[in-house]
């Protein structure tokens, strides 16, 4: 029987599992005092604690251009809409190998997806395969999307050469890369979004699970200060809320020069995103500390059909997944899963989609895209995973991924 028609039992399927791959990380008292006081005060829309909330991205990354909206998948379809700004220029340069979140914001911006290939031992857009595009390909891109995969950005430095030399904006998909590291402008480093880092906009999610919740939310963080004060006014119908003036009738003053959407976030959120933001740093030294176990059992990948091993990556990694490859990953998420473990591929090409078959015609044929797809699976690894943890999920991986 194929893999993909057999029947699995519920256990194996949703478990529950001893060591699971994602938790909602908000600490819970810090959490219940923010939201009383947001409902105290009865202000439960947009109001101080979103203000807080983006100053304490602002000040983690070092960049005062944070706007807060409701969904990371927002947060990219403000970024592409910025990108709208030349006639002909309608496609999207982009990675398959990504949250199907990346592939419809595009779609729904009105631009259309051109899905690149990936490097096979990262994961990532490969810079090689954007300098093989065809002439009339680049000359159409509004935009080159790179999504840093589990928190890595070690291909930064070449999209954006390759950006740079073609007059393209970079839209950084850092929907897991809260608190990487990544190339800086003057060849050092920056935290991802930083002012100094290589994207025109980098697009964080706080979905559920990520390294910051708000329970569901995003963020864009510009580059430039007049794509962010364009943001502020479009977040919200296009109501400059900052120049509105109280009017004897009732209603506010201002101008709408610009129809925009109803994406800002909102105070209960926020308060959620604040507690969630305490636990930041140690969340990210618990991933890093639980990596540093895996990396000791999973060698880096050097050549395909090496079996377990890990994806190369960039060293100050966020690590929102770890991922590794390993043979079978039917027989492989079979065996970690009857131990109590969970695992998960975690996304799917995107061009196995029917909605992207307008743009694919099918199925793309793409080496790199192929083998990783093929082969990369994810294990725990978050605050919640001890050393004794990781070491027994480590040792059981190696015994069912060679």
């Amino acid at each position: 029987m194929h893999p993909e028609r057999k029947e699995y039992s519920q256990k194996i399927l949703c478990g529950p599992f001893k060591h699971r791959l994602f938790k909602p990380y908000v600490p819970k008292a810090p959490a219940m005092k923010l939201l009383e006081d947001c409902l105290t005060t009865g202000w439960i829309g947009e109001g101080p604690k979103v203000k807080e909330f983006e100053g304490l991205i602002s000040g983690f990354i070092d960049n005062k251009f944070v706007t807060a909206v409701n969904s990371g998948t927002s947060a990219i379809e403000m970024a592409l809409t910025f990108c709208k700004t030349t006639p002909g220029r309608d496609i999207v340069l982009t990675t398959p190998m990504t949250c199907m979140a990346t592939t419809v914001a595009i779609l729904n911006t009105g631009l259309k997806p051109y899905f690149v290939d990936i490097d096979p031992f990262t994961g990532l857009l490969s810079p090689e395969a954007l300098r093989a595009l065809p002439s009339g390909i680049i000359e159409r891109a509004a935009a080159l999307m790179t999504v840093h995969w589990g928190g890595s950005t070690l291909n930064m430095a070449g999209v954006s050469a390759f950006a740079d030399e073609h007059g393209i904006m970079v839209v950084e998909d850092a929907a897991h890369a809260m608190g990487s590291s990544t190339a800086s402008k003057d060849g050092g480093e920056a935290l991802v979004g930083g002012w100094n880092a290589l994207g025109d906009f980098t697009c964080f999610s706080f979905q559920a699970i990520k390294h910051v919740t708000t329970g569901d939310g995003g963020g864009v963080v510009f580059k430039h200060k007049k794509s962010f004060e364009r943001s502020k006014p479009f977040k919200w119908f296009g109501i400059p809320r900052d120049e509105r003036r109280e009017h004897i009738l009732g209603h506010s003053s201002y101008d709408i020069t610009e129809a925009g959407r109803k994406w800002q976030l909102n105070d209960i959120a926020a308060s959620i995103g604040i507690a969630s933001f305490g636990e930041l740093g140690e969340n990210l030294a618990r991933r890093r500390a639980v990596a540093a176990i895996y990396d000791e059992h999973f060698p880096e990948v050097t050549a395909e059909g090496e079996f377990p091993t890990r994806p190369l990556s960039s060293r100050n990694s966020s690590y929102w997944l770890y991922t590794v490859f390993v043979r079978d990953p039917y027989s492989f998420s079979e065996s970690m899963r009857s131990e109590g473990v969970e695992v998960s591929n975690v996304h799917v090409r995107n061009d196995a989609y029917s909605v992207t078959d307008e743009f694919t015609g099918g199925r793309l044929k793409m080496a790199g895209l192929d083998y990783f797809s093929e082969h990369a699976m994810c294990i725990p690894i978050g605050p919640w995973i001890s050393d004794d943890d990781a070491t027994l999920i480590a040792e059981t991986a190696k015994k069912y991924g060679a």
